[in-house]
């Protein structure tokens, strides 16, 4: 597996899946990606803000950030206690994005951020740590920590090297036996009434697909079931599929577009599929724009994952969004007072992450040309595009119409069974 920074598994080709992290590296990513210079800036400052806010046990409090602040001026915007693990999570993919290592700077000479921040990553993977159960769980009451975390723990392994082995593979384990049989997951491990969560299953996606690229064990059955989750979820003019069921079954949005964008990319769908045009055609017809609002569409999680499709694509995709996303981005950056390097929540689902949320979002977004590599489908991920052909996937997102000889896929049809000798996780 790849543990040292910008290394590269064999059969990726150039950079490796996680890009190179390395001061050069972020400079020829640059340089190579049209990003401007302002935006490793504005990913240092964040960095201080996220350093002022941890608590002495490594992680960020979602409602107690603020006691960090001095009096009169205290940073607003608190999140939902419940999410301290996935909050702690994201912030801790940010210092990792910036090449931070745990505990030592990051190889080759490194960069005042990665000298002044190595503790504080280590205390934070020691505080995730400390949240895994015997079954590989962490906090896994609510799905989002643990998906999010299984990330961090996978980056962790990149970074930090095999000490960190155990806490990835375990919880990649746990991913794999919560699965749902039509290829998801939702808030709860495994619940009694199934539902398919296309937000969860997103992080879900990123993180066994990291994980696999590291060298982890990820059964090959997970990873295919997780197609069958996008096949159902994507409708032929590009709009995926919040969920299957449930109040909001059926709702879309440009977060889930760009989910679903990014994720069937990731698990090998070719990419002359013609739905990839048609939903990064409407993620580019709303550009980016710093507006405080409850627009579901214009969120910070939706520019997010809208970055990393389009510098997957490339081309003019990249060429459009990934300047208006900087510039929107870098106008919201606190410069003053307390908050400065953070940035508010403006969007709908703000109340959930609050502050420390919306400032790894915009982070994440701003790190993403070196966080990961261009080239990122080696032969092992590209293989699993034949899970596309044989779902039938490719001709009905290309034409609008199902295979010859197939009836078009009902919009959510059953939960499949598994396959003979296949075993899907606990009931």
């Amino acid at each position: 597996p790849s543990t040292g920074l910008g290394a590269a598994r064999a059969g990726d080709g150039g950079i490796g899946f996680f890009g190179d992290r390395s001061p050069a590296g972020r400079a020829a990513a640059r340089a190579r990606f049209g990003v401007a210079a302002e935006a490793e800036e504005a990913v240092d400052l964040a960095l201080e803000w996220f350093a002022a806010h941890q608590e002495a046990d490594g992680r960020w409090d979602g409602d107690g950030f603020p006691r960090h602040c001095p009096e009169g001026d205290r940073c607003a915007s608190p999140a939902f206690a419940r999410y301290d693990v996935a909050l702690t999570s994201l912030a801790l993919l940010c210092f990792l994005g910036a090449g931070v290592a745990p505990e030592e700077p990051a190889a080759g000479g490194g960069s005042a951020a990665a000298s002044t921040h190595g503790a504080a990553v280590a205390r934070a993977a020691a505080y995730l740590a400390s949240r895994q159960d015997d079954a590989g769980g962490v906090d896994a009451r609510n799905m989002y920590n643990h998906a999010i975390a299984t990330l961090a723990a996978v980056e962790l392994l990149f970074m930090g090297g095999d000490r960190y082995r155990p806490l990835a593979q375990r919880a990649v384990d746990f991913c794999a036996a919560t699965q749902m049989e039509a290829g998801g997951w939702t808030y709860e491990p495994r619940p009694a009434a199934p539902r398919d969560d296309t937000s969860i299953t997103g992080w879900m996606c990123m993180a066994l697909v990291a994980a696999d690229h590291a060298g982890l064990h990820v059964p090959e059955e997970c990873l295919a079931r997780m197609v069958g989750h996008f096949q159902r979820m994507t409708e032929t003019d590009g709009r995926v599929v919040y969920a299957d069921r449930g109040p909001e079954a059926g709702r879309a949005s440009d977060a889930l577009t760009a989910v679903g964008l990014y994720c069937r990319r990731l698990l090998g769908q070719p990419a002359g599929v013609e739905v990839n045009a048609r939903a990064a055609a409407r993620l580019l017809a709303r550009p980016p724009v710093w507006s405080p609002g409850r627009d579901i569409h214009g969120s910070q999680y939706a520019w997010y994952y809208t970055t990393l499709a389009a510098f997957l694509a490339g081309g003019d995709f990249w060429s459009r969004w990934q300047p208006e996303v900087t510039r929107a981005i870098l106008s919201g950056q606190r410069r003053k007072d307390h908050a400065r390097g953070s940035f508010d929540p403006i969007d709908l689902w703000g109340v959930h992450g609050g502050r420390i949320a919306a400032t790894a979002f915009c982070c994440l977004t701003l790190e993403t040309a070196w966080r990961h590599g261009p080239d990122y489908l080696s032969p092992r991920v590209a293989a699993l595009s034949a899970c596309w052909e044989e779902a039938g996937l490719t001709a009905r997102l290309t034409t609008g119409a199902p295979p010859a000889g197939k009836q078009a896929p009902a919009h959510f049809p059953a939960s499949p069974r598994p396959e003979a000798g296949k075993n899907p996780g606990p009931r």
